[in-house]
């Protein structure tokens, strides 16, 4: 059955991939323009459609044992895309048309808070699966995954970094994190704890890729940055 939460999970993976798409198709040259990108989001879109009209007919049932909500479940991550994942995607996607159109620009993700967002993501990712698998010190570990099912105090960490981002007039993180935190409200993803709304393994790895990119080759863009000339 195709519930409210595995509907956003697919979204959020529609956006992925059609980002990740995006992003390889404008390496080879074949996506410069914004209105090139409409195909190739609504080819994502058609594919995850179709996928998960066939998940809903049976036909993937038992797939994957651990999958309850068939293909739909395996290809949304069964909520391993968060939230921030999906609005870097929207961001990604967007970032031509903001390009184009005078005082747009300011919607795109600055340097700055790129560099900030994917140093964040490390170290959150660091620190919170491994306690997610009880490999951290102690008790201490349990205590952080666990603080992610609506403990007074992540919230109350994460209420101030937002304010100490928007200090910083780092806005789009603190907006990030906001949107975050909203869909963990409203419980709009499969998962009922809030790391997974704000960060996710292929996130995590992503950062750690983009970290040793720039190291391995110094002076290209932090992150997967679409041309000016889009």
């Amino acid at each position: 059955m195709m519930t409210y939460a595995v509907l956003a999970s697919l979204v959020l993976a529609t956006l992925v991939y059609a980002a990740l798409a995006t992003a390889l198709l404008t390496a080879v040259g074949s996506t410069r323009t914004p209105a090139s990108r409409w195909p190739v989001i609504a080819a994502v879109a058609i594919c995850m459609a179709v996928l998960a009209g066939l998940s809903s007919q049976g036909l993937f049932d038992g797939l994957s044992d651990g999958l309850s909500d068939g293909l739909p479940g395996a290809w949304a991550g069964q909520g391993r895309f968060s939230i921030t994942s999906g609005l870097l995607a929207v961001l990604y996607l967007l970032h031509p048309w903001c390009q184009r159109r005078p005082g747009w620009g300011s919607l795109a993700l600055p340097d700055g808070q790129r560099r900030m967002l994917i140093f964040g993501v490390i170290v959150a990712g660091l620190v919170v699966y491994p306690a997610a698998l009880g490999l951290g010190p102690g008790a201490g570990a349990a205590d952080i995954w666990g603080a992610g099912f609506g403990d007074f105090r992540l919230s109350t960490g994460l209420l101030c970094l937002g304010l100490a981002l928007w200090v910083l007039r780092a806005y789009h993180l603190c907006l990030l994190l906001v949107a975050a935190q909203c869909a963990f409200a409203l419980q709009l993803l499969p998962s009922g704890n809030l790391w997974d709304y704000l960060l996710d393994p292929w996130l995590c790895t992503g950062a750690i890729v983009t970290v040793l990119w720039a190291l391995a080759r110094p002076g290209t863009p932090v992150g997967p940055v679409p041309p000016r000339e889009a």
